[in-house]
């Protein structure tokens, strides 16, 4: 009976250490996330502030000069490297909605075959134009 209740309350602390240590992990997760989430917009803070207080402080102008150039620089090249990441990622979305535009197309077509000629050539000149602009998009990409 003694050792049954000393089980149970190991049993108990050690269930409530675990829980603690998974709550622990669970924020230090989370934080961890944020600051992933953050990076950019902290790198551009910290050199700003980096930037701001060389300038501002009494060296040697030229390397005031050159310090701002390097961050102007690195500011341009950054800015770049997330609008081209940002760009390409609109690219695959305008592609797939292409691609989806073209399938309804095609099965608009397909459903014509069933109607009258003249109505068929009408219908096929239409979706032969619609096609071309949607590959000539397409080759814009």
């Amino acid at each position: 009976m003694v050792l049954s209740r000393i089980k149970y309350f190991l049993e108990d602390v050690f269930d409530k250490m675990a829980w603690f240590f998974v709550a622990v992990v669970v924020h230090i997760l989370f934080v961890v996330f944020i600051l992933i989430s953050a990076f950019p917009v902290i790198i551009l803070i910290v050199a700003g502030y980096a930037v701001f207080a060389v300038t501002a402080s009494p060296i040697d102008p030229l390397v005031k000069v050159v310090v701002f150039v390097l961050y102007s620089a690195g500011l341009f090249l950054f800015g770049g490297f997330l609008g081209l990441k940002a760009c390409s990622d609109v690219k695959d979305e305008i592609r797939a909605g292409l691609d989806m535009c073209e399938k309804k197309v095609a099965s608009i077509s397909a459903a014509v075959r069933r109607c009258g000629r003249n109505v068929r050539k009408v219908v096929d000149s239409n979706v032969y134009d619609v096609l071309t602009c949607i590959d000539t998009i397409r080759k814009k990409l």
